[in-house]
């Protein structure tokens, strides 16, 4: 038996940092990016994709089979000595303009071989898709400003 849907939350993270890397302008050019965990030393500056949850997707107390909602986040990690505020803000502002863009689900669905983003439930398909929560904080010498969504999703490979 394949596993398809264990193996969607690792392609939703690697399409988003393939979406990004090709979107990406000055601010985030000399910015590393990384899908899911990693078990490496990470570098500074980077931007860091995760599929923090998935859930199938429920309408009207029914699971619709083979459509999951998925929580994802992007995280911005710089050190405090590497730049300016100006330039972290800048940099943060490119990041989660490329992730909420109109077209950012088409432009994913292009890169997604074996999976199918879509913004709207029930499987419509749309580009949009809902932003949950902008945050910032310090963690040791390390600033990090996050932006967490959802997504619908589902394989097809």
């Amino acid at each position: 038996m394949a596993l398809v849907h264990n193996k969607l939350p690792s392609k939703l993270e690697d399409g988003y940092i393939d979406m990004i890397a090709q979107q990406k302008g000055q601010y985030l050019s000399d910015a590393t990016g990384y899908a899911g965990f990693q078990s490496t030393e990470l570098v500074t500056p980077r931007y860091h994709v995760l599929c923090e949850r998935m859930a199938p997707e429920i309408i009207e107390d029914e699971i619709v089979t083979g459509n999951w909602t998925a929580e994802m986040s992007a995280h911005l990690v710089t050190h405090y000595k590497d730049e300016a505020r100006d330039q972290r803000s800048n940099r943060a502002g490119e990041l989660f303009d490329i992730i909420l863009a109109p077209l950012s689900l088409e432009i994913l669905n292009n890169l997604l071989l074996d999976a199918h983003v879509y913004g709207g439930a029930q499987g419509q398909d749309g580009n949009s898709i809902t932003p949950t929560e902008i945050m910032r904080g310090v963690e040791e010498h390390l600033f990090i400003e996050t932006v967490r969504w959802t997504v619908y999703a589902r394989p097809t490979g």
